[in-house]
């Protein structure tokens, strides 16, 4: 068009030649071709707009992402405005928008409201769709087993799967020996919109790889294509390295921390003497807070601003007034005597048991404590005048969470029973009150006979009591270093007992922890060769075992072993225990003559100085047919699991735990023999009596339920089968966990009968995501790692999926 238009008007302007054009001398023949152009012009201009219709503008589509795990997911924002942080928080603003290389940290000693702005924005980011994840950073490990490094690196590969990074380029890094964290953060700077929140990275050592935070090495980096935010209270640009947007927290304004405390305390006084308040306490957001609840209850001696102020006390003043607000000593100081002003207004208000229950809180170890601990006994008879009652601690733990002294977070969102949480400054203060104040040894001699009765009584409770259990764990782990010596032998065994009822409820994770601190310390105090260490280490063995973690089993048992043919001779009872157990990891490691010589030594030997029937020989019994069947030696197999069942059925009852393993562990053989209809009535009578006994989410329940789909699947009857494999999977699921063994051999097993119904797709993917995880958490040569590729690599010829794996329970024995 406009070339049209280019070329007209040339026509008529191109009067510089050597004479003019003849119709140029008429001036009205000019002005009409002039009009002719405009027209024309306008006219096309229409046209042209209507052939290229402007696209109406289109909503920004974000990319899906799944739902965030629950364990990732930021903490609950508090409903009260965050005053003062208005230009903190537009900082960081710019910095989502467009990290181009950065990221934000957020800096400054507790108390602060470090955690408080990070969550505000991850729930910003959260209303503007994108997908945000919060890691609590623990550099000194978990209450899972796993330390501070395993688990922020387990964290941060589910952050790469949420966001689509395919697991089998986890599994296949692993498999390689190469960088897994350059794998995440290579996923990571090619997929926008992410916000990830790494909480209380106070310890920066584990961050890091090979190297110190700032080298960007680790799991701190920049250049991602999304927001990281980091909140520590270490302030040095250096630690941090280039592309660190440094956020410091200072102390709020006088006028700022006024608005805080009339925030909470409306009635509280003027905004003149909430800032003197808010003066006096230095600015920090916690002490105000605290401060701020105090005033507003209702039953409070102080309920002015003024004379809460004036009751903080001449000798707190020249700590209060210190402008070095920023040193951590000084923060704890200042908002230990804030509270203490709490603790004394709910003793004039008849809770004077509030000051001695957070002391005990406080010496506790910093993970949710259950409140079913918090009972008259965590109470030191010195710290108290009067009888203290369960109703006065009742009292006392509302009116501290009233005070804003702890926190009590919905019972699902730690376990399924209620827990109390205590503010890290909190803890911190309170401790050091109870040094300065008081004989520490007394209380903590207290603390560690409540905890160690509390665990005789739970784990004497079995079922009942085991979420509770599995949150004593860590107080139980803190006395490991501050135990009275002389009670040592008994915290040991209660450690053991909790141990082995968290075995039995599934938390292996958990179990592993407890047990590696216990073999730890005896092996410090005893010896190494010392039969209590060495009853440790056969249990730390044992629950290895039930993880898949058979290389570091088979090297702890035969430890053990060698320790105790050495010192006991080989036929002590010890010493067989040993034998039976590293032949039962052999025969998983799919060294089945090994296992056969060891399991058969060990019978004779029980055969030769016990009784028939004793429960050691039948263990044994069954141990060894397990192992024969593996080796396809079916009828010695039946034989003895006939034997074993029979006489446990005659001593222990038909409905014992043992006399179920013998009946499962026959019915396996007579599938493999080809008697299914036999099979299958032993094992849907196994399964009745477990579901009945046990409930239909125990692991010996699964096992059955797993077993009798087997057999339904050899019957040829894959409906019946997928369904039960179906419901198997994702009560362990449930139950254990995407990783734990028995959760991946029902996901091989569902597999296995989705290709015999011929639905190869949906059994590939089951196929390879089984292997995936298997090389992840077992290693390439691990057997069961070995089964998936096998079943894998035959379900792409289009053979029948060889090596379906059971659940064969043979029974470990114990020393106690």
């Amino acid at each position: 068009m406009f070339g049209l238009l280019a070329a007209m008007i040339g026509v008529v302007t191109n009067y510089v030649t050597d004479e003019v054009p003849a119709w140029f001398q008429d001036q009205t023949r000019v002005w009409l071709v002039f009009a002719l152009i405009v027209v024309t012009s306008i006219l096309a201009q229409v046209v042209f707009s209507r052939e290229k219709p402007v696209p109406p503008a289109l909503p920004l589509v974000r990319p899906h992402f799944p739902a965030t795990p629950r364990t990732l997911r930021p903490p609950t924002s508090s409903a009260s405005a965050l005053r003062g942080r208005d230009r903190t928080l537009d900082d960081i603003r710019s910095v989502l928008d467009a990290p181009a290389g950065r990221f934000v940290v957020v800096c400054g000693p507790g108390g602060m409201g470090k955690t408080a702005l990070a969550v505000r924005v991850a729930e910003e980011a959260a209303q503007r769709g994108r997908p945000v994840f919060w890691i609590r950073w623990r550099g000194e490990g978990s209450s899972e087993g796993r330390t501070g490094e395993e688990l922020l690196a387990a964290q941060m590969v589910q952050v790469a799967i949420t966001l689509g990074l395919p697991e089998g380029e986890v599994g296949a890094v692993q498999q390689s020996g190469g960088s897994l964290v350059d794998l995440v953060w290579g996923y990571l700077e090619r997929t926008s919109g992410w916000v990830l929140v790494i909480d209380n990275a106070d310890r920066t050592e584990g961050l890091g790889i090979e190297g110190p935070v700032g080298e960007h090495r680790g799991w701190i980096r920049p250049g991602g294509a999304g927001l990281l935010l980091v909140t520590s209270r270490d302030r040095s640009p250096d630690t941090w390295g280039r592309g660190a947007v440094m956020v410091r927290l200072e102390p709020l304004s006088p006028v700022e921390g006024a608005q805080v405390l009339l925030d909470l305390a409306r009635g509280g006084g003027s905004h003149e003497d909430a800032e003197r308040l808010a003066t006096r306490l230095g600015g920090l957001p916690l002490a105000l807070h605290v401060a701020g609840k105090a005033v507003a209850q209702p039953t409070a001696r102080l309920r002015q601003f003024n004379a809460y102020r004036e009751a903080l006390g001449d000798d707190t003043s020249q700590v209060l007034m210190s402008p070095d607000v920023t040193d951590p000593e000084t923060a704890r100081t200042l908002v230990g005597h804030t509270w203490e002003l709490s603790l004394d207004q709910l003793a004039v208000e008849g809770v004077p048991l509030a000051r001695p229950l957070l002391r005990a809180l406080a010496l506790l170890a910093d993970a949710p404590i259950p409140r079913t601990l918090i009972t008259p006994g965590l109470i030191p008879d010195t710290a108290t005048d009067t009888v203290v009652g369960t109703a006065a601690i009742d009292s006392a733990l509302a009116g501290l969470e009233r005070y804003g002294l702890v926190d009590t977070p919905p019972p699902d969102s730690v376990s399924e029973i209620g827990s109390v949480m205590l503010h890290p400054l909190v803890r911190e203060a309170s401790t050091m009150l109870v040094v300065r104040d008081s004989d520490i040894t007394g209380w903590r001699d207290t603390i560690e006979g409540h905890l160690i009765e509390s665990a005789e009584s739970w784990t004497a409770q079995g079922r009942a009591a085991w979420p509770a259990t599995r949150l004593l764990a860590p107080h139980l782990l803190l006395l490991t270093d501050t135990h009275n010596d002389d009670s040592f032998t008994r915290l040991r065994n209660t450690i053991d007992n909790v141990a082995y009822e968290l075995e039995r409820a599934g938390f292996h994770t958990t179990a592993i922890t407890l047990r590696r601190h216990v073999l730890d310390a005896e092996s410090t105090r005893l010896g190494p060769d010392h039969p209590h260490t060495l009853n440790s280490q056969n249990n730390l063995a044992t629950v290895l075992y039930s993880l898949g973690r058979y290389d570091e089993a088979e090297r702890l048992h035969r430890n053990t072993l060698n320790s105790r043919s050495h010192t006991l001779g080989p036929d002590h009872p010890h010493t067989l225990n040993s034998q039976n157990n590293l032949a039962t990891v052999l025969n998983s490691l799919g060294r089945y003559d090994e296992a056969e010589r060891l399991h058969r030594n060990t019978l004779n030997s029980y055969t030769r100085t016990l009784d028939p029937d004793h429960p050691h020989t039948l263990t044994s019994q069954n141990n060894l047919a397990t192992v024969l069947k593996n080796l396809g030696r079916y009828d010695e197999a039946e034989r003895l699991h006939r034997n074993t069942l029979n006489s446990r059925s005659r001593t222990l009852g038909p409905d014992h735990p043992h006399t179920l393993n013998s009946q499962n562990n026959l019915a396996t053989v007579l599938n493999s023999l080809g008697r299914y209809d036999e099979a299958e009535r032993l094992h849907r009578n196994t399964l009745d009596i477990r579901i009945r006994t046990l409930g239909p989410d125990h692991p010996h329940t699964l096992s059955s339920q797993n077993n009798l789909a087997g057999v339904l699947n050899s019957l040829g009857r894959y409906d019946e089968a997928e369904r039960l494999y179906h419901n198997t999977l994702d009560s362990c699921i449930r139950t254990l966990g995407p990783d734990h063994p028995h959760t991946l051999s029902s996901q091989n097993n569902l597999a296995t009968v989705l290709k015999n119904l011929g639905r190869h797709d949906e059994a590939e993917r089951l196929y390879r995501n089984t292997l995936d995880i298997r090389i992840r958490t077992l290693g390439p040569d691990h057997p069961d790692t070995l089964n998936s590729q096998n079943n894998l690599a035959w379900l792409a010829k289009g053979h029948t999926v060889r090596n379906g794996k059971r659940w064969g329970w043979p029974i470990r024995q114990r020393n106690r």
